[in-house]
């Protein structure tokens, strides 16, 4: 029989104290052993991360294993490692129950009868109150550490060019790192791009601030935009720690870089003469990195992927290249058909409004919301008649009319959100969308680039390519009648076309 053993700290502060990740694993796995269970490499997880948070990567990948029936049992140290929210930790449960797996806990048992359960949702909830307490003293601790010019912010306080003093909370200048971030600067003042400056670095087998061999333009456009570099950092909660990072720049060359880099992104936009219509617009599937536009040798345009690029990452991706005009023509034809025939997008979005009440949504929400809260009271409550002697069944029959009662709330609080997130998605002006469609429409006839750009912009087009097929999704459009001016719209036709494609270059 398999086990998966999850361990959790919320920050490396409390790593480096009582409860590290090791520590936690070795005694996990000294409990799976001495149940039965093995314990492979591949089903070991540990993260950093808050427990108040149920949308955990770890978590859900044991959550993941559990229904796949991949494990028989899951190993935690306690509770509140799995959980700080008891209304959380009762879904793991029942999700454990449902699927036949054990849950182990290194230093409590769990008692599966309702007055155990009863229990450990009490406990659950302590935990939850002392992880808000512990937030609300962490955050003004850190406050306090600002005020007295100490750096605040976990990893962020390490800066490539300088070494951290971790009891000082202040940074000092690593000799070797802090000339090249002062060559990086001198170079792009002198005239280079962000590109030609990553290649450089490449070329030096400079290690990057992560230590690997391989940098990419985002690192050192970061690097280059950085104030902290200037002896500037970003103030904390409104607090400026002064004195914490000596400059390595002057002002006046950080300066000239920011012009540079401005003059380089002009420059770029200046000399792409040659017209890519949906430039800017494909994205991969496989690497979700964007593509790029080119015109080698001034022949045939294509778009490629930029994980092709070894500059980007050492770890090529294979996506297929497409011949531009090929591309651009299949997606304008059905941008085209969908501005000539809207008629679907508005009656679905008038069934829509129709159909959801937001405020009788908002109000039968706040409704549950509220009968829940009461719902803790009367549990706790029952625990104080356990501790005073009631009969068991007598508590245990009242408890399990609440757990029924509470999951039925539960299951109406998921659909009544799910029904107000559509409904908000949808609230637009349908007036509004309807007139910038018959400006739209009529003014199809013999659009140029520049026209046809605007379209492709203001409907927000974003183009998915993987290997052979072709996704095409928009945004709907909000319009102001009087002024024709665009407003931010909704993702409102996912999925508007999707293709398998006949030829790719």
């Amino acid at each position: 029989m398999k086990a998966a053993i999850y361990c959790r700290v919320s920050t490396e502060d409390q790593e480096r104290e009582g409860t590290s990740l090791q520590s936690q694993l070795e005694a996990c796995k000294k409990l799976a052993q001495e149940q039965g269970y093995d314990v492979s490499e591949g089903s070991i997880v540990m993260e950093t991360y808050s427990g108040l948070s149920f949308d955990r990567p770890k978590l859900n990948e044991v959550r993941q294993w559990v229904r796949d029936k991949e494990v028989d049992a899951v190993v935690a140290y306690t509770l509140d490692r799995l959980s700080r929210d008891p209304i959380h930790f009762i879904i793991l449960q029942d999700e454990f129950d449902k699927h036949e797996v054990e849950l182990f806990l290194v230093t409590e048992s769990i008692d599966s009868s309702d007055v155990g359960k009863l229990i450990t949702h009490i406990k659950g909830y302590a935990a939850k109150l002392e992880a808000l307490k512990i937030r609300e003293r962490t955050l003004r601790g850190l406050k306090e550490r600002a005020k007295s010019g100490r750096l605040v912010g976990g990893r962020n306080v390490h800066l490539f060019g300088y070494d951290y003093l971790m009891g000082e909370g202040k940074r000092v200048i690593n000799e070797r790192q802090s000339q090249m971030v002062r060559d990086m600067f001198r170079w792009l003042a002198e005239g280079d791009t962000v590109n030609g400056v990553t290649l450089r670095l490449i070329e030096l087998g400079i290690p990057t601030p992560t230590g690997k061999s391989r940098w990419n333009t985002s690192t050192v456009h970061k690097i280059l935009v950085n104030r902290a570099y200037i002896g500037d950092p970003k103030p904390y909660h409104g607090i400026v720690i002064t004195n914490s990072t000596p400059p390595l720049v002057s002002e006046e060359l950080f300066n000239q870089v920011q012009a540079r880099l401005k003059q380089n992104e002009r420059m770029a936009s200046r000399n792409t003469r040659t017209e890519f219509l949906l430039r800017g617009h494909i994205l991969c599937t496989r690497c979700h990195r964007k593509y790029y536009a080119s015109q080698p040798h001034r022949r045939d345009r294509y778009y490629y992927c930029a994980g092709k690029l070894k500059i980007i990452t050492s770890h090529k991706c294979e996506n297929k290249t497409y011949k531009a005009d090929y591309l651009e023509k299949v997606v304008w034809e059905h941008v085209e058909e969908l501005l000539v025939r809207p008629e679907i997008i508005f009656s679905e979005i008038e069934r829509r409004r129709q159909e959801i009440n937001l405020t009788k949504l908002t109000g039968e929400m706040h409704a549950v919301e509220k009968r829940l809260i009461e719902l803790d009271g009367q549990q706790a409550g029952l625990l104080s008649w356990a501790l005073k002697g009631f009969p068991e069944e007598t508590v245990t029959k009242e408890n399990l009319k609440i757990n029924q009662y509470r999951e039925n709330l539960n299951n109406r609080l998921a659909d009544l959100q799910a029904r107000l997130t559509e409904a908000r998605e949808n609230e637009v002006d349908l007036e509004g969308i309807k007139h910038f469609w018959k400006l739209a429409s009529e003014k199809l006839v013999n659009l140029n680039y520049a026209e046809k750009r605007l379209e492709i912009e203001a409907l927000q087009i974003e183009v998915w390519l993987d290997g052979k097929d072709i996704s095409i999704t928009g945004v709907i459009p909000s319009c102001d009648i009087a002024s024709t001016q665009l407003k931010p719209g909704h993702r409102g036709w996912l999925s508007l076309y999707y293709h398998k494609s006949p030829y790719i270059a």
